[in-house]
């Protein structure tokens, strides 16, 4: 440690050697915050450190499965999206050409269903497997 360095905090992660005892990959991962401060005298010396590690292990976790199921559902929604395009280029030649008004009515209808639809998480609505609920 050098001389006015001040505290030094780092994250790491420790991978355990054998996969015995473990239920999953993700427990033969241990991460660890540290953080370490110097006690310095009057003349700026290094009299001794001080120091602490914590298991971060559940919170990496947690962010991961945060990050995983933000990218799912910004997924679905992209998804959404493109049957919504997809369908609303349909509804004009569907309408069958009998008026205007009814295919700009259609349109209309499928950009509020587009911006109405509630942006749910996968895991609650079912989709996520390919199945869609009753």
């Amino acid at each position: 440690m050098l001389r006015g360095a001040g505290q030094i905090n780092c994250e790491f992660r420790w991978l355990h050697p054998s996969d015995e005892g473990y239920s999953s990959a993700e427990d033969l991962v241990t991460w660890c915050s540290m953080a370490v401060a110097p006690e310095l005298d009057e003349g700026g010396n290094v009299i001794r450190v001080f120091g602490a590690i914590v298991d971060i292990s559940e919170r990496k976790r947690a962010e991961a499965e945060k990050q995983r199921q933000f990218e799912e559902a910004v997924e679905l929604r992209r998804q959404q999206e493109n049957f919504i395009d997809m369908t609303s280029h349909e509804v004009p030649s569907c309408a069958g050409g009998d008026s205007d008004v009814d295919a700009q009515s259609a349109v209309r209808d499928f950009a509020i269903l587009r911006y109405s639809l509630p942006m749910s998480n996968a895991s609650e609505s079912g989709v996520a497997g390919g199945h869609y609920p009753p």
